[in-house]
């Protein structure tokens, strides 16, 4: 059996379904969230930011929509950014501890390197 075939490269319908139902319980998700948070009692809640007083109780439904999408949307975003900056923040500090090490050991093996030398040097026959 060919299996070139069967492989999502050749068919990119594959990766439509396969993406599909995962879009559609993402979406679900989302306003099943936001459909819970206008359910919350949010009577005498009020959100301070740099002095201006937002009432929770006048938010609805689509409000909480909007506030759980940016949420997710900026997940989406700063998830991956930080990983790839502890990625990358990772490499160099390795890279520096490499260098470190070569730079601090390299008078070591030099020394050995002659010892051995000298030692073979000595063991051939005459």
């Amino acid at each position: 059996m060919n299996d070139e075939a069967a492989s999502p490269r050749r068919h990119p319908r594959v990766w439509l379904l396969l993406a599909l139902p995962v879009a559609l319980v993402f979406l679900a998700a989302v306003v099943a969230i936001a459909a819970g948070m206008a359910a919350l009692a949010t009577d005498g809640v009020d959100l301070a930011i740099d002095g201006d007083s937002i009432s929770l109780t006048s938010l609805n439904g689509g409000h909480w929509l909007l506030v759980i999408g940016a949420l997710m949307l900026a997940a989406l975003v700063v998830v991956p950014v930080a990983l790839a900056v502890a990625t990358v923040v990772f490499g160099c500090v390795l890279f520096a501890l490499l260098v470190a090490g070569t730079v601090s050991l390299a008078p070591l093996l030099l020394v050995g390197a002659l010892a051995w030398w000298l030692v073979r040097r000595r063991r051939r026959p005459a």
